[in-house]
């Protein structure tokens, strides 16, 4: 996790249809102010608010990157999982995020070399070794339980760990987008997972992202905090 301080976030599931993603509710500061997505949009810009809470229709079906892609559960990433990498809407481009660096180095090789010194929620290291574990325990999970299968890595045949921060992937064949993987992928800490299965990793999910997962009460919010 990189050296951020940001507050709380509430993620509660509205009681009314009316609420369904109308927009997020600032926390009252005296005024009652509500403010629609669009209007919150400028402030999120420069950085998370110290408190908010965010009325949903629903909650997420499950709280581990990289499943059940539904509106819900991309509202709770953002939040929660930063990826590898992500979508520059100006320029087209994927940047780096959590990478320091991804490459083509030739027709079907890609290299990626990992920012040192980030942290999951845990205290548990981003590493290539971390990564590559977390890659085979979710390619592993039961798709039929989790409504989904780890389907990521098919426009690759294999990955190799080169060193703590640095893999190369080789594709199955030279195509373009070689770089989505990394700008999809949520990064989930792997001993933490390994440890408690997709089940336990539900109850207790842990990122790299600007809040942490604090509690949950079903049908009703998620809690998050800052650290």
């Amino acid at each position: 996790m990189l050296g951020r301080r940001f507050g709380r976030v509430w993620i509660v599931a509205a009681l009314a249809a009316l609420l369904v993603m109308t927009g997020c509710v600032a926390a009252d500061t005296g005024g009652g102010a509500e403010m629609a997505g669009d209007e919150m949009a400028a402030p999120m810009e420069e950085g998370y608010p110290d408190e908010m809470i965010i009325g949903m229709g629903a909650l997420p079906v499950t709280l581990v990157g990289n499943t059940v892609p539904s509106l819900q559960s991309r509202i709770f990433s953002k939040l929660l999982y930063e990826t590898l990498a992500e979508l520059n809407e100006e320029t087209g481009a994927i940047d780096p995020v959590l990478l320091d660096s991804m490459e083509l180095v030739d027709d079907v090789t890609v290299r990626i070399v990992i920012k040192e010194g980030i942290e999951f929620h845990n205290g548990e290291k981003l590493t290539a070794p971390g990564l590559a574990k977390s890659f085979e325990l979710l390619r592993d999970a039961d798709p039929q339980k989790f409504t989904w299968s780890f389907r990521q890595l098919n426009d690759y045949e294999s990955y190799e760990v080169i060193d703590d921060y640095t893999m190369e992937f080789t594709l199955l064949e030279p195509i373009d987008r070689w770089a989505n993987l990394f700008a999809n992928h949520m990064p989930l800490a792997p001993d933490h997972l390994e440890a408690v299965g997709l089940d336990g990793y539900i109850e207790e999910p842990v990122g790299t992202g600007p809040y942490k997962f604090s509690s949950w009460q079903r049908d009703s919010y998620i809690n998050l905090n800052s650290e």
